[in-house]
């Protein structure tokens, strides 16, 4: 049987990009150790939008012109509209994987430097290269993932970065490249039928009018970006997928996968990220036997993101849920929302292929990793309307849902012929021109290290003992793991009676929502000769774990809500370490749940959380 959490939130995991955490203050190239911030203003007097958390090959962050204005123009000449800027077989490469590559971050320096070697007048690479603001002189074109960095990093901070659609570096084809809406984020080519008719995009001077678009076409601007620290410039070689998956004993967690091996779940893995993050560190999608088709994004209810959460809007939540490791949290969310029924989320997550029952359908960005990684070696056929499915994956060339919503209408999905991404009306079930039903491809998550118990610092589930040898009432996988430095609560085993709230007579000064427990009860111990939070703060666990506090408002209300799985309670009141005012704190009857404001001398139970993970 599943184990399912049932707290629902949002993540933001990744030090890639997210809200500025700085007030424009400068940035100092000093070499390999280099230390900014997102939002600093960067050595080339630009505002820098991305960190890879260490140094790459090409870096480790990304900074963008402060010229606002950018650059008007085509990507190329006329001249250059159908010649290829990375030849077949250059550097060892074939044309396809010389474009899979241009797509990656750290590739629009050496895009740029392609076309710029290559074409006859002006470009879009051509003005971003002769750029020299900050007195810089490397500046250049981003790559589409650069360039969506750049978007993703923008639309948290308030559309920094305009509205108007950019030019990428990278191409999709001889007579096409990528550009970006930065009203919505979509990224597109316009080829292979989505714009009927058309040969090439390469000359463009303002994006086309596309069905069921609010966009009206707009000129295109090309946005000059660097990256620093200087690195090796070398990149790695891309992965080059095999024509069927790899058989490695190996692959399982705590132990060691590659690109193309057989999964756990007898999927193939299409993900490393390296080092263990907070979902794991392998993704593995299913084989096409376990593949879903015809099946809409959702079916009843409306906008399941369309509430706030921790002072985020639902448009930042939802730029969020594009991320690598959110599909998980996003398919719960639609299930939650949705309930029973057929479509793509409870396809994906009741599925059972492999034996595995933690099945997921994957978030926007983790598509197109599958896209990218697996499903690029697509048989070459003249009839467009027909197409014949991968080697790897057996991908078909239509549409397949991701788990991440646009705007509660519609939702992001992923064009196998080419890689685009776009939404499409959450109640489809497919196209009719020509006739091709929606797939639904499910993924899951795994890590290298050998599988913990919650009590020995493993992953947890609400009611799991955790490492003080109290039960986890709270699991939090989303930003707050990264605003507070951890994910799971864990209640005492027992009561403590019956202390006052505090004998301070003025007001302490605490908060009421969750993650505000410990500096609350820090706060009260300073105060506070005596009380709830000092009993609290002394008590020490069976096991001998000392870390424990007293849970403010909120926190009690999640410890009440599961309180049956933790047990142990009396059908009283218990002290939170949140106040009302200077003579009164929030307590909360573990009878009905009422939430009470009662005069800081009353004394009535406490019982301690602590936080880890």
């Amino acid at each position: 049987m599943k184990r399912i959490l049932i707290i629902i939130v949002l993540c933001a995991t990744s030090l890639a990009f997210g809200p500025s955490t700085a007030s424009a203050a400068s940035c100092v190239d000093t070499g390999p150790t280099t230390v900014c911030r997102l939002g600093d203003t960067g050595p080339g007097g630009g505002i820098i939008f991305y960190d890879a958390g260490s140094l790459q090959w090409w870096g480790r962050y990304l900074e963008y012109s402060p010229d606002k204005r950018g650059f008007l123009g085509s990507w190329t000449n006329e001249q250059m509209k159908i010649a290829s800027i990375y030849a077949d077989g250059a550097n060892g490469l074939s044309k396809a994987q010389q474009q899979l590559r241009s797509k990656g971050i750290g590739m629009g320096k050496m895009n740029t430097a392609a076309i710029i070697a290559q074409q006859n007048g002006a470009s879009a690479a051509k003005s971003a290269s002769d750029y020299q603001g900050g007195n810089r002189t490397d500046w250049y074109l981003p790559s589409k993932d650069e360039l969506n960095a750049l978007y993703d990093w923008s639309a948290l901070n308030g559309k920094a970065a305009g509205t108007a659609p950019q030019w990428s570096s990278s191409e999709a084809g001889d007579g096409f490249a990528w550009y970006q809406l930065f009203a919505d984020g979509t990224q597109f080519t316009d080829a292979n039928g989505i714009i009927r008719g058309l040969k090439s995009n390469k000359a463009m001077l303002k994006t086309p009018m596309h069905v069921g678009s609010d966009f009206a076409p707009e000129q295109l601007l090309a946005t000059a970006i660097r990256a620093f620290p200087a690195s090796t410039g070398t990149p790695p070689p891309p992965f080059a997928a095999p024509l069927a998956p790899t058989v490695n004993t190996d692959c399982k967690p705590g132990g060691l996968c590659k690109l193309g091996d057989v999964g756990p779940g007898g999927g193939i893995i299409f993900h490393d990220a390296g080092v263990d993050d907070w979902w794991g560190r392998y993704l593995e999608v299913a084989p096409a036997s376990c593949e879903g088709s015809n099946l809409p994004f959702k079916v009843g209810a409306e906008k399941p993101y369309a509430t706030t959460m921790g002072g985020q809007t639902a448009a930042e939540l939802r730029v969020l849920a594009k991320r690598v490791g959110m599909g998980k949290v996003n398919t719960r969310i639609l299930t939650v929302a949705f309930g029973r029924g057929s479509y793509a989320a409870k396809f994906a997550e009741d599925s059972v292929c492999g034996g595995k029952d933690d099945w997921f359908l994957p978030s926007k960005d983790e598509l197109d990793l599958v896209y990218n990684n697996i499903a690029q070696n697509r048989p070459l056929i003249k009839d467009s309307s027909v197409g014949q499915p991968t080697p790897l994956g057996g991908f078909d060339k239509g549409y397949y849902w991701t788990s991440t919503d646009y705007n509660g209408g519609t939702a992001w999905t992923q064009y196998f012929n080419d890689g685009q991404q776009f939404d499409r009306v959450q109640t489809l079930t497919g196209n009719k021109k020509p006739v091709r039903p929606f797939k639904v491809r499910p993924i899951r998550a795994f890590g290298s290290v050998e599988v913990k118990t919650c009590a020995q610092g493993g992953l947890c589930n609400v009611g799991d003992v955790g490492p003080g040898g109290g039960k986890v009432f709270y699991v939090a996988p989303d930003f707050l793991f990264i605003k507070f430095g951890y994910r799971y609560m864990e209640a005492a085993p027992s009561d403590i009676g019956f202390p006052s709230w505090c004998d301070w007579k003025g007001l302490v000064g605490t908060k009421t929502a969750i993650g505000t427990g410990q500096s609350n009860t820090t706060a009260m111990v300073q105060k506070c000769q005596r009380g709830a939070a000092n009993s609290a703060d002394t008590y020490v666990s069976p096991n001998g774990t000392s870390d424990w506090f007293l849970p403010s408002k909120d926190e009690l209300n999640q410890l009440y809500k599961q309180r049956d799985l933790v047990g142990g309670f009396a059908t009283d009141y218990y002290w939170s370490s949140s106040e009302g005012n200077a003579a009164s704190a929030w307590g909360q009857y573990f009878g009905g749940g009422s939430q009470t404001n009662g005069l800081k001398s009353y004394t009535i139970f406490v019982r301690p959380v602590r936080a880890f993970g």
